[in-house]
Formats: structure tokens, C-alpha cells, sequence
């Protein structure tokens, strides 16, 4: 039979409540959740730099899915692709519980030498053995 003492316990659930929100399960960070993140703020990047190309692409999209054309999407992300390539992420934060399987994140980008915070929610949706994200940026800001 054998003894445990009460520290190896103790050192026991410190590790294993430390070891929750490790790099590979942290849903701020997972690969999906920083795509959408990025994508997300490269269309506000787009709007900013562009207002009247980005409101001509929302009445030319908002037509073809009158007219049942499907091929805007593409010119839009064509548009966009070179903001994605061009955002470094510098940081992403711990997530905070806001309810059961959602979570409150942030991350830090870089474009053209400025930073950009972006919070954004993240909530666990699972599909069978997969586990999802369904993910929602709540505000961007730039830091000074």
C-alpha cells in the first residue's frame, strides 16, 4: 500500500489546474480562431482605407445575392488577401470565462509598424470528435 502525502496532492492539482489553458488548448489561439481574428480585422483595416470600395463591394454583393451570382465573395477576399499577409500577430492573451464554454480573448496584431487590440469571444461548439469555434470580434483598437 502506498502513502501519499497531502503537498504531492496539493502539487498534483496545482499542475493540473495550471496545465487547462496550456498553448495547445487555448481556444484564444487556436489556428481557426486566429484566422477569423485576422480576417476579421483586415476588413476593418479595408473599410478604413478604402470607404468607398468597401461600400461599392457591400451594394455589389448585396445585388448579386438578389441575382443569385456567388462570384463577389472572391474579388472581395482577393481585395483583403494582401492585409491578411501583411498582419503579425505580437501577442494573444490568456482566455477569461465569461459563461459555460465561451470565453473573452485578445489579441495583438502589427500593421505597417502600428498595433491594433482586437476582443473577440470565443465559444466551444463541439461537432461529434471535433471541437469548433464559433468566433465574434467585439472591438478593435489601436494602440499609440
Amino acid at each position: 500500500m502506498k502513502v501519499y502525502k497531502p503537498w504531492s496532492l496539493s502539487l498534483f492539482f496545482i499542475f493540473t489546474a495550471g496545465c487547462q489553458f496550456l498553448p495547445w488548448n487555448n481556444p484564444c489561439s487556436s489556428d481557426y480562431t486566429l484566422k477569423e481574428v485576422k480576417e476579421g480585422l483586415a476588413i476593418q483595416i479595408y473599410v478604413e482605407n478604402n470607404p468607398e470600395k468597401a461600400l461599392s463591394h457591400f451594394f455589389i454583393s448585396m445585388l448579386s445575392a438578389l441575382s443569385g451570382q456567388k462570384n463577389t465573395e472572391k474579388a472581395f477576399e482577393s481585395e483583403i488577401e494582401p492585409i491578411v499577409k501583411k498582419l503579425e500577430l505580437k501577442d494573444v492573451s490568456k482566455p477569461t470565462k465569461k459563461s459555460e464554454k465561451e470565453y473573452m480573448c485578445s489579441a495583438v496584431f502589427e500593421y505597417e509598424g502600428q498595433k491594433r487590440v482586437v476582443e473577440y469571444t470565443v465559444k466551444e461548439i463541439h461537432s461529434g470528435k471535433e471541437k469548433l469555434y464559433k468566433v465574434e470580434i467585439i472591438d478593435t483598437n489601436k494602440v499609440e
